[in-house]
């Protein structure tokens, strides 16, 4: 039952106003007599000493009070980081109130590259922001829904009620949905949380300050570093991008056989041109050359043959959208397919590491064109020479990455799942518990 204003009041008193002390507790009571009007007895009235005392002692009440309803009951700030595979550091203010987001790895910018997901974090409790983030992840396939699995929170050195509740709003989380999936929640030292988030850090206002903006990405400061051709390279074109460029090639190998064949028909267009009788250039005996050059004066058969190069360039831009309009790009766009065959593309792709994309990259930008893929992802698969090229093709591959993820896992994150009960989910738990000796156990094994 709710206790009465009064009795709230009162009880807040006592943990604010100190004990009497006990030489004052025990001082003797004085009296003295009181003259009564009309001639009646005196009535002797206790007069004690120790009522300054009580007045000084309501007067600090009062003032304790006010300043208690001025002051914000948060102080500072906290720091925790959420590892799932993308790991994610949050910094909320003294109530719980996530400040700023940031991606600890590149899997996590992968995360954040939507802003919805950004958006629906800042500003909102750790607990709502930790479900929201996990919900992501497993959306896009780095959650295992298929297995028993875990993730793990950890707080920067106090924050434990913050910590407390984000752990529970995770575990009904994943109650909710059915995932076999549990949370092992640590209070640790600025040495372990930095290892944890990949900040070098001694505080959470240490942390604050370094991250600049809501939202700060794993790429974004990634751009500052030296060499950027390796760093984009070994860190940007992952596994996850070689993959998503992997199944695109492999759903269009048909369309670049064709490719291959049309490109294959020009070539030998080409020889038979720069060969013929009838060409009237002496030294610059290509198409493109005849063309500019002799153009208006072509005649007979050899005309003829001009005519069909022109037709079979019309019909290659109309089927590929690729205009080839000089001898240098034509030599370029053949010696990447005529090299090239079907089979051996299927043989590549059969385990299509980033490895594998960073060894062939002319080479799989080649076939994307021939695939008919646009401009934007050939454009981003090119390295970097400034930051800012850097940071706009990682967001632009984050971007591609999260809906070729998005689509994959579609149909395993919206499987039908049945509810764990309170009482079900305690259940697995415990049994976890008692299988590996602790959670922070069961989480080593895991790894």
């Amino acid at each position: 039952m709710k206790k009465s204003w009064k009795k709230l009041w009162e009880s807040q008193l006592d943990e604010v106003v100190p004990a009497l002390r006990g030489d004052i507790r025990d001082l003797p009571v004085q009296t003295a007599e009181r003259p009564v009007p009309n001639g009646k007895t005196a009535v002797k009235v206790k007069k004690p000493v120790i009522i300054s005392v009580l007045a000084a002692f309501i007067a600090a009440v009062i003032a304790i009070t006010i300043i208690l309803a001025v002051i914000p009951r948060g102080n500072g700030r906290f720091a925790f980081t959420l590892e799932i595979n993308p790991a994610v550091t949050f910094i909320t203010d003294g109530d719980g109130k996530v400040e700023k987001v940031a991606a600890s790895n590149r899997d996590a910018d992968i995360i954040l590259s939507d802003r919805e997901t950004a958006s629906a974090m800042t500003g909102k409790s750790l607990a709502e922001a930790v479900a929201v983030y996990t919900d992501r992840a497993a959306m896009l396939g780095y959650l295992d829904l298929g297995r028993d699995t875990a993730v793990r929170l950890s707080a920067l050195g106090n924050g434990e009620k913050v910590l407390n509740s984000a752990q529970s709003s995770l575990e009904d989380y994943f109650a909710e949905k059915g995932f076999r999936a549990l949370v092992v929640s640590e209070t640790v030292d600025a040495q372990s949380f930095s290892l944890r988030c990949g900040f070098d850090l001694t505080s959470a206002e240490t942390l604050a300050e370094s991250i600049s903006g809501e939202v700060s990405l794993y790429s974004e400061r990634l751009a500052s570093s030296e060499g950027l051709k390796s760093v984009y390279e070994n860190e940007i074109l992952t596994d996850g991008v070689a993959e998503a460029v992997g199944e695109y090639v492999g759903g269009n190998l048909d369309r670049i056989e064709k490719n291959i064949r049309a490109v294959s028909e020009i070539y030998s267009l080409y020889f038979e041109i720069y060969g013929h009788k009838d060409n009237p250039a002496l030294l610059l005996k290509g198409y493109w050359d005849v063309k500019k050059y002799y153009g208006d004066a072509l005649t007979g058969e050899f005309a003829e043959l001009v005519t069909k190069m022109d037709n079979a360039l019309a019909e290659y831009e109309r089927d590929y959208g690729v205009k080839i309009e000089s001898e240098l790009q034509f030599k370029d766009l053949s010696e990447t397919l005529l090299t090239l065959s079907v089979e051996q593309l299927k043989i590549m792709l059969e385990d299509f590491t980033s490895d594998m994309l960073r060894k062939n990259l002319a080479l799989i930008c080649g076939v994307l064109g021939a695939a008919g893929a646009n401009a934007q992802i050939k454009e981003v698969l090119t390295i970097p020479e400034t930051a800012e090229q850097f940071i706009k093709k990682a967001a632009e591959l984050s971007e591609m990455e999260y809906g070729y993820r998005l689509s994959k896992n579609e149909e395993v994150y919206n499987a039908e799942r049945e509810s764990f009960s309170k009482s079900g989910y305690a259940d697995y738990k415990e049994s976890i518990i008692s299988s590996y000796g602790s959670l922070s156990e069961y989480w080593e094994k895991l790894k």
